[in-house]
Parts: C-alpha cells; sequence; structure tokens
C-alpha cells in the first residue's frame, strides 16, 4: 500500500498471493517507478493501520510463518505544517513501530533517498 495516494490510474494498494509471481512482481516494479511521492507521511498513521491488519491475520500463520512489512519512505515522518511538533511524531512513529513487536512480524525500512 502506498502511503501517500497516487495520481490515477497508478492504485494505492496491490495484493500479492493472488496471481502469478512474475505478474506481481511486473505490476509491484511499475507502480514503483510511476509513482512520485508527495505531501507529508504519516507514518505513524500507516503502520497502525498495518497493525490492526496484522492483528487480525496472525491467528491464521502457522508457527513457522511470518508477515513482511516493507516500509519504503524518504526520512523522518512528517505531517501537516504546524500540526503537530517534529518530536511528538517522531515518539508517535517509534510508538506504532513497538507495537508491532507482539506479532509474527518482520519489518523492513528501506530509505528510498537519492
Amino acid at each position: 500500500m502506498l502511503l501517500n495516494a497516487p495520481i490515477p490510474p497508478a492504485q494505492q494498494a496491490c495484493s500479492v498471493g493472488e496471481g502469478t509471481a512474475a505478474e506481481e512482481v511486473r505490476i509491484l516494479k511499475q507502480t514503483m517507478t510511476t509513482v512520485t511521492p508527495s505531501g507529508p507521511s504519516h507514518l505513524a498513521q500507516f503502520i497502525n493501520h498495518c497493525t490492526h491488519f496484522v492483528s487480525r491475520v496472525a491467528p491464521q500463520l502457522l508457527p513457522s510463518q511470518r508477515i513482511a512489512l516493507i516500509l519504503a519512505t524518504q526520512g523522518r515522518p512528517t505531517v501537516d505544517p504546524g500540526s503537530q511538533n517534529e518530536t511528538q511524531v517522531v515518539q508517535e512513529f517509534l510508538h506504532a513501530i513497538q507495537s508491532l513487536a507482539s506479532y509474527p512480524v518482520w519489518v523492513v525500512v528501506r530509505l528510498t533517498t537519492n
């Protein structure tokens, strides 16, 4: 799922495990190469959304299975200008990441700066 809604026709969310691996990789590559990020990065809100999803799916996993959450971001979490201070935003992000610790999740943070 892309945090910032892309300009149509790009999709904000995509699923895996529904088609061939080659087709899913093609769609992901196409999406990631045609979308330009913009706006603030509400990372804590997004991670909380993912945690809600994980809490519903985790009980269905086998003991050896894990969920991979790959967070590709250009840097620190941000919000709309003037709405919160930077320290509070970072603390909310850290709390959100820590909330995943009790679930079978691998969290990968990829910095996507040039």
